[in-house]
């Protein structure tokens, strides 16, 4: 049956209509905060001093100012309240960025008399006398001279109007509040009222949901917590002003504190109200005291996560934690599509409730932040299973309840409960309706650019974040049908990250849908929204570009001795004055004997996964990150752990597509280069072999660019209309035009960053490593992780240990020839080479020429003492092969020539380049010059 959803929803919204109380609720009981602004948009000021309100302003235009790509002087941020002058000219000496041996004697006392208060001209005219910096360059936030804090104001005042009925509120805290969000140009905002009460709440939340296109999944998720009984925060739409100065259309919520807990459990100034961030290493949860003076002192949460740990049955959990409740929410996550709260994670409180009635204590989880849900980012698609949603693997909770490969009994229930209570088509697209229309008006005056092209209490940020341009149409068509796609780009045309907005009532209907069908579900109380219905999808993109180090969304590290943490697709980071940088060629200096640190060093001491087999024993809470176990201790996944051939291929990151299946894996295409799909993706891919799609799709593809801010129409893509010949490049950055699909029998392999090429099928694909120690037979590979935007490479070694041989043949050139990482590797050098001590664990075979008189030859060709030195180094074997020959025409550079996997390339190189062997499998033309510069580094 074939239905038009306009007409059921036009019937709907009819009959529904609200004007005053918000009838949706039905019996449901709100704080009355929440019942009074039921469609109706309240007038909420900041009431500021002049001080505070030109500090707020000057704060984010000093971080703009100050930012080292614009280093613009402004003397304001340099006397603004937050800056301390004498400090920062102690920290330019202490840091070395100018020798204080240069300083004159009176200076001298100057700069370290703690008395001497230092002015602005006294700034300027003591790095100007002692270096060439400017005032602009130096104070630019880069070096951490200057600290610009989070704007915050205890002495602030708030005046409420609903229609006419005005709250004033002489006394409030007002700060920037979110996590992510802090560093959008929006900003939502905290709020504490002091010695009174706003009705009945005294800690409110404003908040921009700047990811949201619809700016209505929060609302509708907090409508629907409400309406079945959950303990839970609630929503309303507010219009907010500093001052006189319009800073937009808000959402605001009430916040778990201690007045929400006496409010709704009649408890005052609780002592067990916990939040929960996610860090940590407890399988169950991960919590902290609410109160910052009990943070430290508090034990009742570590008894709770011993007790949680010695239970073993379901009836044993009943008697302290709330097991209903955490079904419940379950369920609940599970057919809202909620990614964002792991259960050991964030996004949650946990209220330690005294049962009165029992005369018990009981845990009670809480939930909040719904932004991301309802089809939105992290790869999400309706028909994603209770598995691959909800259950974790390792939380010992899942388990204890009867949730291993899926939902319990219990927890269908309930998903079947509040689908015909709330949850399903019929009753939520009226809504949106409701609310979006509702809301029109005020999202125009929010989203639409006036006549300067500024729109309400945005602030000009160092970085453009794509989700700060959602626009108004973005608002309407997100609503209903339309997909938002947001691409972020990392050099030139390279996506590093793609994630995508499904429409929301897209996700609904084919949520509801799988549901029902999935778990055999009576639905027919909606039935016209099951089976073929009659709508169209279309889909919008939006491409981020940003233009600080590397073309990345961060800064260069300013100081040269910036301890190197690790690195990414995006380039080598480092942590300075506990902020992360990026690490440009004139601060990243590679060490040879540098083993640069995993992912889940950094975050969590544990060293990356070695073994291929390692399994995901842990979630981190972030997507993607995983840690497994090796020796009974943590250690972090990476690419060999996350995808069939993560051992010489990344890992896909960007989407689930399938470009081709081959050999049992599957692959796609990103940035040019072949990519596996990692095992995360498996069931999506089998599900969509099996199941047909019962929508239309559109083809109109919209590209925002955020630069400029407008829009054009492009078509999709990757599309391949070019197939490129064997062994002709088809990827990589000196080949960037390529296309990445071969003709029939051929596939592109990656072979370095800067070349993928065409090899036949049937031929196993290699990767050279370029930091790798090959020791006999045994070959190291480096190995990728991904981390939540990008990709971490970390550089193992593996040594074989072996006893010593005799009577074999010499080492080949640039192989190793002894050392105690070595102790099978012959000591004997092919001819024209000679057998080098680097190490007491390393020696290597070089070429004869370049031995110097006072190097520690070890026989050249013949020696066979074996006194060993160690270094992670470049192992590259290289044989004098012709660069031309006259019978066959030679091969281009950076192209093949030889190696058992090209048995048909020239072995011979065109004039400039040399055929360098990588390997026994790869030989590639390279420039003669990189020859000389490895000879030189030897």
């Amino acid at each position: 049956m074939r239905m038009n959803i306009k007409n059921i929803l036009l019937v709907s919204l009819l009959i529904g209509r609200i004007s005053a109380k918000d009838k949706f609720f039905g019996d449901a009981t709100r704080a009355k905060l929440f019942e009074k602004t039921d469609f109706v948009i309240p007038k909420v000021t900041i009431n500021l001093s002049d001080e505070d309100y030109k500090n707020y302003f000057l704060l984010y235009q000093c971080e703009v100012d100050m930012n080292v790509r614009l280093a613009k002087r402004n003397d304001e941020c340099y006397t603004a309240p937050w800056t301390d002058l004498k400090y920062a000219l102690g920290k330019v000496f202490r840091r070395n960025i100018i020798s204080k041996d240069r300083l004159s004697n009176e200076d001298y006392q100057f700069v370290y008399d703690d008395k001497k208060n230092v002015t602005v001209a006294d700034f300027e005219r003591i790095i100007t006398t002692y270096s060439n910096y400017t005032i602009e360059n130096l104070l630019t936030t880069n070096y951490g001279l200057v600290y610009l804090p989070e704007y915050e104001t205890e002495n602030a005042g708030m005046t409420f109007d609903i229609d006419g009925e005005v709250t004033e509120l002489p006394s409030i805290k007002i700060s920037v509040g979110g996590r992510s969000t802090r560093r959008y140009e929006k900003l939502g905002y905290n709020i504490k009222i002091k010695k009174s009460k706003l009705f009945d709440r005294k800690q409110l939340r404003l908040r921009t949901d700047a990811v949201d296109p619809s700016f209505l999944r929060e609302k509708l998720a907090y409508d629907i917590s409400n309406i079945l009984e959950f303990p839970s925060l609630s929503s309303n739409y507010i219009k907010l002003y500093f001052n006189k100065t319009f800073m937009g259309l808000y959402l605001m919520r009430d916040a778990y504190k201690s007045q929400w807990i006496e409010a709704t459990f009649g408890e005052k100034s609780t002592k067990h109200l916990y939040s929960c961030d996610g860090f940590g290493g407890d399988p169950f949860f991960n919590c902290h005291n609410d109160d910052d003076e009990l943070r430290d002192k508090d034990t009742t949460f570590k008894s709770f996560q011993e007790r949680l740990a010695n239970t073993k049955t379901r009836e044993e959990l009943e008697e302290f934690f709330d097991v209903d409740l955490f079904l419940k929410l379950q369920a609940f996550k599970f057919v809202i599509g909620t990614w964002d709260h792991p259960a050991n994670g964030h996004n949650k409180s946990m209220y330690l409730y005294h049962d009165v009635s029992r005369n018990k204590d009981r845990w009670i989880p809480l939930l909040y932040d719904f932004d991301n849900d309802f089809g939105a980012y992290n790869h999400m698609h309706p028909k994603k299973t209770f598995k691959e949603l909800i259950i974790q693997k390792k939380n010992p909770i899942f388990k204890l309840l009867g949730m291993v490969e899926d939902a319990n009994e219990d927890v269908i229930k309930y998903m079947d409960e509040f689908m015909r209570k709330i949850i399903n088509p019929k009753i939520l697209l009226p809504r949106i309706d409701e609310l979006k229309e509702f809301l029109d008006p005020y999202m125009k005056e929010d989203r639409i650019p006036d006549k300067d092209g500024k729109r309400p209490g945005r602030l000009q940020r160092p970085f453009i974040r794509i989700e700060d341009y959602f626009t108004y149409d973005d608002f309407v068509n997100n609503c209903e049908y339309t997909s938002i796609t947001l691409r972020k780009h990392l050099r030139g045309d390279a996506v590093i990250e793609e994630s995508t907005v499904i429409g929301l009532k897209q996700w609904i209907i084919e949520r509801f849908q799988f549901i029902c069908e999935t778990y055999k579900l009576d639905c027919s109380y909606a039935k016209e929204y099951l089976g073929k219905l009659d709508y169209k999808v279309d889909t919008v993109v939006h491409d981020e570009k940003n233009k600080g180090c590397l073309d990345s969304d961060y800064e260069c590290c300013a100081y040269k001795n910036t301890e190197y943490q690790y690195s990414t697709d995006v380039g080598p980071w480092g942590l300075q004055d506990g902020a992360w940088c990026l690490m440009d060629e004139d601060h990243y200096i590679k060490e040879d004997n540098y083993v640069p640190k995993c992912w889940s060093e950094v975050k969590f001491g544990y060293p990356c996964c070695k073994n291929r087999d390692t399994k995901a024993e842990k979630e981190t809470g972030i997507s993607g990150e995983y840690l497994g176990k090796e020796n009974g201790q943590y250690c972090g996944l990476v690419d060999l752990q996350l995808c069939k051939s993560g051992n010489i291929y990344k890992c896909c990151k960007k989407s689930c597509k399938v470009y081709r299946e081959e050999d049992g894996d599957y692959w796609n295409v990103e940035n040019n280069e072949w990519c596996s799909l990692p095992y995360s993706c498996y069931p999506e891919i089998e599900k969509n072999k099996t199941t047909t799609t019962t929508t239309t799709k559109a083809t109109t593809t919209t590209t925002t660019t955020t630069t400029t801010t407008t829009t054009t129409t492009t078509k999709p893509s990757p599309t391949c209309s070019v197939l490129t010949p064997g062994y002709q490049p088809c990827g990589g950055r000196k080949h960037k035009d390529a296309s990445p699909c071969c003709v029939e029998g051929y596939v592109c392999t990656y072979h370095n960053k800067d070349l993928s090429v065409c090899v036949k099928e049937n031929l196993t694909p290699v990767i050279r490593s370029t930091t790798t120690t090959t020791v006999a037979t045994t070959t190291t590979i480096a190995t990728t992780t991904t981390i939540p935007t990008t990709t971490t490479t970390t550089t193992t070694t593996t040594t074989t240990i072996a006893a010593t041989p005799t009577n074999q043949k010499c080492a080949e050139a640039y192989m190793p020839c002894g050392g105690t990482n070595y102790p099978d590797a012959p000591s004997c050098c092919v001819k024209n080479y000679s057998c080098k001590k680097y190490t007491p664990e390393h020696f290597q075979c070089i070429p004869s020429h370049l031995m110097n008189d006072d190097d520690d030859n070890n026989g050249g060709n013949n020696n066979n003492n074996n006194n060993n030195k160690t270094t992670t180094t470049k192992t590259e074997t290289e044989k004098d092969i012709p660069t031309h020959a006259a019978e066959v025409e030679c091969a281009k550079g950076f192209l093949p020539c030889g190696g058992s996997l090209m048995p048909d390339a020239p072995n011979c190189c065109e004039p400039g380049f040399y055929c360098r062997i990588e390997n026994e499998y790869f030989h590639q033309c390279v420039p003669i010059e990189e020859k000389e510069k490895e000879y030189e580094k030897l």
